[in-house]
């Protein structure tokens, strides 16, 4: 927002019906905007009055007052709004990664629309005040408040440590990384020796990944924000982050957990699983060898078991699935990775042979776009940064574009209660039978059914896809596909993970 000059409109609407009274360009005396300004008619003392006030084209402020008190507004016209640009901005979007019900914030110097809404989210959960989706001294002020109460001990807490293993490995070969976040590499080669059940093999492997130099800040910020949901708002499951299971693991930790197992087939005969003979010496069985190749715990992705509040222990599924549906309804997130540029997690029931979460919530921003390096951290100090007080009022913060927020005065009204959330949100998986795990379905735009599509090739498979449910009847659901117009009916036996939830409107 441009700082030469201190011309507002301020607009009074009947807060009713929202037409509009009078409508007047005034200069702010002292940042503030005085009613005297305007003439209030006899007929409006009696209305309730909506005070509207942009600048730029940018509504910064908006409030309503009874008709019959003086109309006095305080307003900073440094205020940071939708359409503005910095490293400040860039920080504030890191830090409300987590407010994402609309769409998680990005770690971009731009305030978008997702920023304008995560910070509307922030004041209506957090601060529980009025949602004008402006920043201002008294937002920032709160903003650190939540950073400095949430943020997550992974430095000093034992049950939040986000080094790779390799760091506790006691004979280190020289692929283990020593710091804890791998060595900046994208493959590593390994040969792998073991004895087949006839003759000794030697395999080799590459192993390949982006080793990112420390955690992605957002994604920590994310497991903040439910931390905070569940301290204060979601209190009725009684439930609490109570570690992390996995984050950092390098390629050096996958080649560690490379196994030799014996194959196993059915026996019709014993009608059990037996291990296999070797073709070549049926006396020895039949052995494999199994790589991780996981690549997204390299800096993007961490495991999370949730304990009842009162424990140290007692991850089970049902509280998984719980918490998993926390971070869909606040945070935005998807289950499994059908978009790019938001949080996704692992599901909890197998589709195929995909790898799931149980007892745990796995949580990744591995679709995000924004994995410049310097947006890892690898300790507290690099979490946090430095308060975002001391970087508006610094004159080396987009060259001091934000100094004068240190003058502004206002403070948003405070509400007793959050706004009711309102329309009916539902997301669900689409999920094949079995027999048809490997193909796709299509919509019958005939009968607006989805069915069976034996062309494997379709480039729109939704054997895996996130959904919105847009009804119900006794054996199907109305479906639409996230970013996709086709609506039709499924069979309620192809949705699993069902999540149904409260939201606010746009």
């Amino acid at each position: 927002m441009p700082d030469n000059t201190n011309e507002i409109t301020v607009s009074l609407l009947d807060a009713k019906d929202n037409s509009e009274l009078t409508t007047k360009k005034v200069n702010l005396k002292d940042k503030e905007w005085n009613s005297d300004e305007i003439e209030i008619e006899n007929d409006w003392n009696t209305k309730e009055i909506l005070i509207s006030v942009t600048k730029e084209n940018n509504s910064i402020l908006e409030e309503t007052y009874n008709g019959t008190k003086k109309l006095k507004i305080s307003c900073c016209e440094h205020a940071i709004i939708k359409g503005d640009k910095g490293d400040l901005i860039k920080e504030i979007n890191i830090r409300l990664a987590g407010f994402g019900e609309f769409g998680c914030p990005l770690p971009q110097d731009k305030f978008d629309d997702r920023t304008e809404t995560a910070v509307k989210q922030f004041q209506r959960d957090y601060m529980k005040v009025e949602q004008t989706g402006i920043v201002c001294k008294d937002f920032l002020e709160k903003l650190d408040k939540f950073c400095e109460d949430y943020y997550i001990k992974i430095d000093t807490d034992t049950n939040f440590k986000v080094k790779c293993p390799c760091v506790n490995v006691a004979s280190k070969s020289d692929y283990h990384c020593t710091t804890g976040f791998g060595k900046d590499r994208s493959s590593l080669k390994h040969s792998h020796k073991y004895n087949d059940g006839n003759k000794d093999v030697t395999e080799e492997k590459t192993y390949t990944g982006e080793e990112k130099p420390g955690i992605h800040r957002s994604l920590l910020w994310v497991i903040s924000t439910m931390k905070f949901y569940l301290d204060k708002i979601e209190t009725v499951e009684n439930l609490k982050i109570g570690k992390f299971e996995s984050s950092y693991r390098c390629l050096g930790n996958n080649v560690d957990k490379h196994k030799v197992y014996n194959v196993q087939e059915y026996d019709s005969e014993a009608k059990k699983m037996v291990n296999k003979k070797h073709p070549d010496n049926k006396e020895k069985d039949l052995k494999a060898i199994e790589y991780r190749t996981s690549n997204n715990h390299m800096g993007n992705a961490i495991d999370i078991h949730i304990y009842p509040s009162t424990s140290s222990s007692g991850n089970t599924l049902e509280n998984a699935d719980i918490v998993r549906k926390l971070f869909v309804k606040y945070c935005g997130a998807l289950i499994r990775w059908p978009e790019k540029n938001v949080f996704c997690l692992e599901a909890s029931k197998k589709v195929g042979t995909e790898f799931v979460a149980g007892s745990w919530v796995h949580i990744d921003c591995r679709e995000f776009k924004y994995q410049d390096n310097i947006l890892y951290c690898k300790n507290e100090t690099e979490l946090k940064g430095s308060t975002l007080q001391s970087l508006y009022s610094s004159d080396k913060t987009d060259k001091g574009k934000w100094v004068k927020i240190s003058d502004c005065s206002y403070s948003p009204t405070a509400q007793t209660t959050i706004p009711p959330r309102v329309d009916d949100i539902w997301i669900g998986i689409l999920n094949l039978p079995a027999t048809d795990a490997a193909k796709s379905i299509k919509l019958n735009t005939q009968n607006r059914k989805w069915e069976i599509d034996n062309n494997t090739n379709d480039s729109k498979k939704r054997n895996q896809c996130v959904v919105d449910i847009l009804e119900e009847n006794e054996t199907e659901y109305k479906v639409q596909p996230k970013g996709q117009s086709d609506k039709g009916w499924i069979n309620k036996n192809w949705v699993i993970e069902v999540v149904k939830f409260k939201t606010e409107s746009k």
